[in-house]
């Protein structure tokens, strides 16, 4: 079946409901039966500018009606799309076309069609003369992941494989959930997550609500049409929370709210229980398995790294470096083997790699509890090794951001001027934080939380840490901006922090 097939059902079965809620825009609310019409207006526009069945277009596009209408407009008749977060694709992956809502610049040569609201306009009768995309084993999406080599590859969802995890969803985020008919999704749109979000939405004759312009429209807007459900990062969740504090917007809150994309600490995890609601629910997945564990962030709360229990159709594995299985409560790899993976992955030389049966490895360290509990130590390229000590610097966030008054933190390692790799601590204070008292202050606490070779030597102040689209800390960004503010001080680095006082 085409995953778009169920929406357009929907557009006759309940015409009026809605089925995207787009704060801000000119016609916030976009019923199935208009939907249905932009669907095949969006799939006539791209053939008329010379797109064809099986070509693979990338989305650079930041109005998201026009975003998610392309998607599914050009799903529908064989065209598959990919949103990267900039130009730079894998080198094997053949780009037919880009479609941008804005001036590109220089596309390697590649076709670029400037798209705008007037692509959502038309007859709404169906494109006769294109094919179809019916069968299960089409692609209908791909999806950029490093993996655990760092390289960029593209991973294949075909119209079966992506119906049957986007279903999944009823059953690994809980009973509540599964009862919400109107969904925010505010992961961008370059993860699966978001794509397979808004296929379980939509399928279910559900209403997909978008992040708007603003905050405000965005706030009315979840307020105003009793949006039940949130799905985001950690990150977002935050963002949410801090915007309420600094302009006193009221939250709405929320029946269940799934958090993905890197791990929930207790910190933000108790803010959102009290702010936006109190079914919490934690999870783990990545691009390639789909969801891989979930549970109530309550009940797993007490356990630092915990992000669940393995959900159904996934099977997990804590190997060490010779694929030899480990006992509860060793660190491993881990090993994942889904059911809801894509068909493979389009590796740099453009050859699609079928996944293998055995599991692949998610690039994560890891360890399971006596009673099954996951729990994630760190990413293998991101450990830091001092002097033959292998430290995560996930275990030195999470006692940070145990700190009330830091409201976000980061760890990378830096040479000294010796060569000798030391830690920096990367802070983001709350805005009513007594930042002097907090400086004294914190070491004391750390010293409670961690060993005297996790602690930081160096501690630098930003204004925000720099995240991927899933919220995971983009350590290589966040490591220069890190330096940029410790030149810009002109300070000794193991002395003081990037604002010039000590640590």
């Amino acid at each position: 079946m085409n995953i778009v097939d169920p929406i357009l059902f929907h557009g006759r079965y309940q015409p009026a409901i809605p089925a995207l809620l787009v704060p801000g825009a000119a016609n916030e609310v976009v019923t199935y039966h208009q939907f249905s019409r932009i669907i095949h207006n969006i799939a006539k526009r791209g053939f008329d500018a010379g797109l064809a069945s099986g070509n693979i277009v990338a989305l650079l596009v930041q109005d998201q009606l026009l975003h998610v209408a392309l998607i599914f407009g050009l799903a529908k008749y064989g065209i598959i799309t990919v949103t990267p977060n900039d130009l730079r694709t894998p080198s094997g992956l053949r780009i037919d076309a880009v479609i941008s809502d804005r001036p590109v610049g220089e596309a390697g040569g590649r076709k670029v069609l400037l798209v705008d609201p007037s692509w959502l306009q038309g007859s709404g009768e169906p494109v006769k003369a294109a094919a179809i995309a019916n069968e299960d084993q089409s692609f209908c999406r791909l999806v950029l992941t490093s993996g655990t080599t760092g390289e960029s590859k593209a991973a294949a969802f075909a119209h079966g494989r992506m119906s049957v995890r986007a279903m999944r969803h009823q059953t690994v985020f809980g009973h509540r959930y599964a009862a919400c008919s109107r969904v925010m999704l505010d992961t961008g749109w370059a993860t699966a997550m978001a794509f397979t979000t808004a296929v379980y939405v939509l399928s279910r004759g559900g209403t997909l609500a978008l992040r708007g312009r603003t905050a405000a429209d965005t706030l009315r807007v979840l307020t105003n049409y009793q949006v039940q459900a949130l799905v985001g990062s950690p990150g977002s969740l935050a963002e949410l929370i801090n915007l309420s504090d600094r302009t006193l917007l009221a939250l709405p809150h929320f029946d269940a709210i799934i958090s993905i994309g890197s791990i929930l600490t207790p910190a933000l995890g108790e803010r959102v229980r009290s702010q936006l609601g109190t079914n919490l629910i934690s999870a783990y997945g990545s691009t390639e398995a789909g969801v891989v564990a979930s549970a109530p962030a309550a009940a797993i709360a007490h356990i630092p790294g915990a992000v669940g229990f393995v959900t159904p159709d996934v099977a997990v594995d804590i190997v060490d470096d010779k694929g030899k299985a480990l006992a509860p409560g060793e660190i491993g790899r881990i090993r994942i083997r889904s059911g809801a993976s894509p068909v493979g992955l389009i590796d740099q030389s453009g050859r699609l790699v079928p996944f293998d049966d055995g599991g692949h490895y998610s690039g994560d360290l890891g360890s399971f509890t006596p009673d099954g509990v996951l729990i994630i130590a760190g990413r293998e390229k991101e450990i830091i090794n001092l002097g033959g000590s292998k430290i995560s610097p996930e275990s030195i966030e999470l006692a940070l951001t145990k700190f009330a008054p830091v409201r976000d933190a980061g760890v990378f390692a830096l040479p000294s001027a010796m060569g000798i790799e030391q830690i920096v601590g990367v802070i983001v204070w709350h805005d009513n934080a007594d930042r002097d008292a907090s400086r004294q202050e914190l070491r004391r606490h750390l010293e409670h939380h961690l060993t005297v070779s996790q602690i930081p030597k160096l501690f630098v102040e930003l204004e925000s840490i720099p995240r991927g689209t899933m919220g995971k800390i983009d350590r290589a960004a966040l490591a220069k901006a890190a330096s940029d503010a410790l030149k810009n001080t002109k300070a000794p680095i193991a002395q003081k922090s990037s604002s010039g006082r000590r640590a």
